[in-house]
Formats: structure tokens, C-alpha cells, sequence
């Protein structure tokens, strides 16, 4: 019996084996990833918190999460925003396709420190980008930096 199914095992093609060990090595990863407690993984809710205001984030984590942004939409409720979360800093550029509203956007660094930001960003500025050396990104409804008097070096909370 024994036998038979090791010869089973050594009929299977080298390639379906690498494969059936990838995903098990991704899921590896995965579950010992969610088990660290952070708060810095894909997947958990953000808020980020001034003194009078908070603002619900979405959070794109995938390529075409990221890609999609918040291009399609007709507007976005004044509680939310929406957070670009990636796993290290680079330099990141966004842009203005198939946006309907103007927006706020800020390049936060690894420490939550925002490095740059770029207000009241309008739709017809695409093809245009804004870029800079970040790990996150958050875009808020334009006039929200302003109002929260956001300024390139201020700490977040999210």
C-alpha cells in the first residue's frame, strides 16, 4: 500500500509539486504574519484621528486596489479616506484618472510622519503625477488639510 503511494507521489510532475508547496509556504506566511499582533499588516481597519475630526480608511493593499484608488467614485463621505498601505518606503506617484472630486493627499514615512502634501488636487490635472518617498499614502477630501491645519513633518495617528 505503502508503495503504491509513494509511486503515485513520484508520478506527479515536478512543476504541480513546486506549485503545491508554494501556496502552502504562502500560507505559512500569511498565518504567521496575522498572529504578530501588529497593527501595521494589510487588512486591519485605520482610523486616523486629529483633534476634532476622525476619518474611517479604506485601505488598498493590492495592486489593483492601489491602482483603482478612488478613481470611479462620485464622491466620498467626510468621514473617510482612503490609506495606500505599502510594505516598505519608495517613491510612490499618484494621479488624477478618472477622478470626479479634488482631493487632498499626503506621503506619510515608515514612523507616520507625513513628508509631503498636496492640496486641493483637482481631476483635470491628470496625466499629471505627485510624487514621493513614502510607505503610506492617505487621500482625504480636498479642504480636510486645511481643516485639520496638516502640515509636511506632523506626526499622525492612524
Amino acid at each position: 500500500m505503502l508503495s503504491k503511494s509513494l509511486a503515485r507521489i513520484k508520478s506527479v510532475p515536478k512543476h504541480y509539486a513546486i506549485a503545491v508547496l508554494a501556496v502552502v509556504a504562502a500560507a505559512l506566511i500569511v498565518t504567521v504574519y496575522s498572529k504578530t499582533g501588529s497593527t501595521d499588516v494589510p487588512g486591519a481597519s485605520y482610523r486616523l484621528s486629529f483633534a476634532d475630526r476622525s476619518y474611517d480608511l479604506l485601505v488598498a493593499v493590492s495592486g489593483a486596489e492601489q491602482e483603482r484608488g478612488l478613481s470611479g467614485r462620485a464622491n466620498l463621505p467626510g468621514n473617510q479616506g482612503m490609506l495606500f498601505w505599502y510594505p516598505d518606503s519608495q517613491e510612490r506617484c499618484f494621479w488624477m484618472k478618472d477622478m470626479q472630486f479634488p482631493l487632498d493627499i499626503m506621503w506619510v514615512s515608515a514612523d507616520k510622519t507625513v513628508v509631503k502634501l498636496a492640496e486641493n488636487v483637482q481631476p483635470d490635472t491628470y496625466p499629471e503625477a505627485f510624487c514621493a518617498k513614502a510607505q503610506y499614502v492617505i487621500e482625504l477630501n480636498a479642504g480636510q488639510a486645511e481643516r485639520n491645519r496638516l502640515q509636511q513633518g506632523q506626526s499622525l495617528n492612524f
